[in-house]
């Protein structure tokens, strides 16, 4: 049966929408995950679980208090009133998808991207769909590329990405040290931000250190 999937709404911590088409209508909630595509993913799912027999209503029950995956859209708290998460997205269209969600939950605040180029061939492949999914965000922050399995290729570096990006450049931000990135997002981050990186690496190790960096940062603000 056709699935309608409407009235997607982005909540801060949650993703909400209107689905019909499976013997009636239901207002769903998804919590911990965000963006017009996980309500897709999740209408999807209920499709299937018509399919084989399971009750409907117990599923979108349960959905509402869904604790959310590693690294899909994954909270990593708030320092400084800047919030921070992380997402698994590495491909030019996961990137614009995860933005497009997270400005959403950003609201008022700028959306901060930091991203994490996965391999040097999809580097040089993709440069340019890279820095436009990038130019969702109100800043980019273009970190070095990390191998995985590659040798690598001369002239392409996190770079190749980041000179492309259509933000003004003080809106760009090219830092290939690894230890010194949260203090580079602080630097830039400010009260009601929301922070998200991205990518295959291991920058989701950073996100802890982002969010006390921030924290630091508001601290030093403080007048005593």
């Amino acid at each position: 049966a056709d699935i309608l999937v409407s009235a997607v709404r982005t909540l801060p911590d949650a993703v909400e929408f209107d689905v019909a088409g499976l013997a009636g209508e239901r207002h769903v909630r998804v919590g911990a995950l965000i963006g017009a595509h996980m309500a897709l993913n999740a209408a999807a799912a209920l499709g299937m679980a018509a399919h084989i027999g399971l009750d409907l209503d117990t599923v979108v029950g349960a959905w509402a208090g869904f604790g959310g995956v590693h690294r899909r859209f994954e909270s990593h708290g708030e320092g400084g009133g800047v919030r921070v998460y992380d997402d698994y997205a590495h491909h030019p269209t996961e990137i614009a998808a995860t933005l497009t969600a997270a400005r959403g939950a950003a609201g008022e605040g700028r959306l901060i991207a930091v991203f994490q180029p996965g391999t040097y061939s999809r580097t040089q492949t993709f440069a340019r769909e890279f820095a436009q999914a990038l130019a969702l965000a109100d800043i980019a922050v273009v970190m070095d590329i990390f191998p995985a399995r590659e040798e690598p290729i001369p002239g392409v570096t996190g770079a190749t990405i980041s000179e492309l990006i259509a933000l003004p450049p003080s809106r760009v931000i090219l830092e290939p040290r690894f230890a010194a990135l949260p203090e580079r997002v602080a630097a830039v981050a400010g009260p009601g931000d929301l922070v998200v990186t991205m990518g295959i690496g291991n920058v989701y190790l950073l996100c802890d250190d982002i969010r006390a960096a921030c924290a630091r940062a508001a601290n030093r603000g403080v007048p005593t």
